[in-house]
């Protein structure tokens, strides 16, 4: 089960999560790369009315048998494919939907609140059901992008780390020595979460763009950026809606874990 410790769930104030992305994988269905997708369109369009296209290619890989009578050699020979990715945005940005002949992701960056977001999931995925009648899904995902700024919590920019970041994500950063000497820092942790589920786990400093109030930085300020990209592979369609609930409660329990009292308290937790 999950191994984290649970927790009371809140909505911060001041809202860590740059960006949240649910993501189903599924085997490869042709006819959204060869066909119009006009029906998928018309039925998300009011909530995404703004269409993109990219073309991208994807590696296959298939494995030969030989007709030899003496060995039964098997090749392996690869080959790629041009995918086409369908991309369709809310008005004003803040939402996404992509669609490819393997993938179906729905995301935003300007996350508010489960109650909000997961009626968007929900809702694509059905109509994506409807279209295309998927077997199984290879892959579920949830993949939050947390960025930690000083600045725009009002924390005063020497505060160490350490004072917000748990030491078991900070390696070397934990170490006020050696911080100073410290040019780039990451770390790559891959966890079991129970029900079958993994969490790969992405840790980093980074230089930020903008201060609190969206402008650019007077002076580069350094931010300590959390991807957390939680997942569960091979699941029934039936089982998809209690695998991403489950990757969502577990997701918050993750983010506590990772975080100090002082930087939860300064989120201003409701």
């Amino acid at each position: 089960m999950n191994p984290f410790p649970q927790v009371q769930r809140v909505k911060y104030k001041h809202n860590p999560i740059h960006r949240l992305t649910c993501e189903y994988r599924f085997p490869t269905i042709l006819k959204i790369n060869e066909k119009e997708i006009a029906d998928f369109q018309e039925t998300i369009r009011t909530q995404y009315p703004v269409y993109k296209q990219s073309i991208g290619h994807q590696n296959q890989l298939k494995m030969i048998v030989s007709e030899s009578q003496e060995d039964e050699l098997v090749s392996p020979i690869f080959s790629r494919y041009k995918t086409i990715n369908h991309m369709f945005f809310s008005e004003d940005n803040n939402y996404g939907v992509n669609l490819n002949s393997t993938s179906l992701s729905v995301s935003t960056q300007k996350y508010q609140n489960w109650e909000d977001f997961s009626p968007r999931i929900n809702t694509t995925l059905e109509t994506f059901k409807k279209f295309y009648k998927p077997a199984f899904y290879e892959r579920i995902g949830l993949k939050y992008v947390d960025i930690i700024h000083k600045s725009k919590l009002n924390i005063d920019k020497n505060t160490e780390w350490k004072e917000l970041i748990q030491p078991q994500v900070l390696g070397f950063l934990n170490n006020p020595e050696l911080t100073q000497y410290i040019k780039s820092y990451t770390t790559n942790t891959e966890i079991k979460i129970g029900n079958g589920a993994m969490a790969q786990i992405q840790a980093y400093l980074a230089t930020a763009t903008e201060t609190k109030e969206n402008k650019p930085a007077s002076e580069p300020e350094i931010v300590f950026i959390i991807v957390s990209d939680l997942f569960a592979l091979r699941t029934e369609i039936t089982e998809a809606s209690n695998c991403v609930d489950y990757l969502h409660s577990t997701a918050y329990d993750l983010f506590r874990f990772l975080i100090t009292e002082k930087l939860h308290n300064a989120m201003v937790p409701n």
